[in-house]
């Protein structure tokens, strides 16, 4: 259910949301082409997308650049660990079959695939606790941890909607300067925290 939720919400919130949507996008482009930048312009993505579309508070794209600024290091540390699970995935699926015999080798290729979706399924609670949870940064991690580990078969099927949105954008390439980075960061808001829906008014008040 909670898979469901996440799924329908996501695409309720780029429906709603889509001119925003495309201008995060084309502002994390523009600051992504080094790996100073995009690590940052990840972080500040997620943190506008999660402010101003999921929780719904008045912010303006201007504020993108303070967020940018203020996700600086984080950022840098988040886009250099990733650097360095790639280069480690890299060298062992590239290594590993000129040495291993059949069945060790799809060993080592399931267990170094399955470490990158494992990846990708910690980001939403990862982005969620880099951006706005309070605290020094040992803390927040545990906290993305804590939340990971209480739903982990839903947080592993979440993985199936980053990876499908991937591949239809690399079907369709326009889709990737236009909304494929804002679509994933969006969707994943919403796995982390339900949007917000503003309250009802009472019957007597309506009347």
């Amino acid at each position: 259910m909670e898979f469901l939720r996440s799924l329908v919400q996501g695409a309720v919130l780029t429906w709603r949301h889509l001119p925003e949507v495309v201008a995060v996008n084309l502002l994390w482009l523009a600051f992504s082409w080094t790996l100073v930048g995009f690590g940052p312009a990840t972080l500040a993505a997620y943190h506008w997308l999660a402010r101003h579309a999921r929780d719904a508070k008045e912010l303006r794209l201007k504020e993108f650049f303070p967020l940018l600024l203020r996700h600086l290091w984080a950022g840098v540390g988040w886009a250099l660990a990733l650097l360095l699970l790639l280069a480690l995935a890299y060298a062992n699926l590239a290594f590993w079959p000129r040495v291993l015999p059949p069945f060790a080798l799809a060993v080592v290729q399931v267990f170094w695939w399955y470490v990158l979706a494992l990846w990708l399924a910690l980001q939403p609670y990862v982005l969620e606790s880099l951006t706005l949870e309070p605290g020094p940064l040992p803390s927040r991690l545990f906290v993305a941890l804590a939340r990971f580990f209480r739903e982990p078969l839903t947080a592993h099927a979440r993985v199936l909607v980053p990876v499908t949105v991937l591949w239809v954008g690399l079907q369709f390439k326009t889709l990737i300067p236009l909304v494929l980075v804002g679509v994933i960061l969006l969707f994943m808001t919403v796995s982390v925290k339900p949007m917000y829906v503003p309250p009802q008014p009472r019957e007597e008040e309506v009347a």
